[in-house]
């Protein structure tokens, strides 16, 4: 956990020598997350998903540095915390996202978004098999409402699953034949951007 910590500061840290410009911003807004479950059970050639919803806020720092004037690299850390439908009590997912995006500006008001990005679920309780890491691609839109603040609008799909071997082989000695688990998770983010 410290290590993926620092090496979220590292890359906010980061600036090109060539960069011209160069700006950092606090981010915060609506998100969701879409959890989609899928097992299939060789022996019964049968296969099923299902999935579940949650919904709440995200809050981050990014740090936007010129490539040049159509592009720019912007990193970021944001801390996430979702509920998900129908929880019973304090049932909370809580994420570190660490966006890793490239923005292309068509023009100047106008900026799309893509890039890898990295979700770690903050989750004391280990599971055998679950990987707390996960790699996905962000997709985005922003505005730019005015020279402090822009709007800004991201999805991720998710391209790693968060089932390992170990959590298939779990599930199956328990049942007695051979399953095959998989979790996957894609966030939308919609909020602000205020620049300083």
């Amino acid at each position: 956990m410290k290590k993926l910590l620092l090496l979220a500061l590292l890359v906010l840290g980061t600036n090109f020598a060539k960069a011209q410009e160069s700006k950092t911003s606090i981010t915060a807004g609506y998100s969701t997350v879409k959890l989609k479950v899928k097992i299939s059970a060789s022996e019964f050639d049968e296969s099923n998903s299902e999935s579940v919803n949650g919904n709440g806020f995200f809050v981050g720092l990014t740090r936007e540095v010129n490539i040049n004037s159509k592009y720019s690299f912007k990193p970021g850390i944001l801390y996430t915390q979702l509920t998900p439908e129908d929880s019973e009590g304090d049932d909370k997912l809580e994420y570190l996202q660490i966006p890793l995006l490239f923005n292309y500006y068509p023009n100047e008001k106008v900026f799309l978004t893509v890039g890898p990005k990295i979700d770690y679920l903050l989750e004391e309780e280990d599971v055998d098999g679950y990987r707390k890491i996960s790699f996905a691609l962000g997709l985005g839109i922003g505005f730019e409402l005015s020279e402090k603040l822009d709007l800004i609008a991201n999805y991720s799909i998710q391209l790693s699953d968060s089932l390992g071997d170990e959590y298939d082989d779990d599930i199956s000695n328990g049942l007695g034949t051979d399953i095959n688990a998989t979790l996957k998770q894609n966030f939308f983010n919609i909020g602000l951007a205020y620049n300083f």
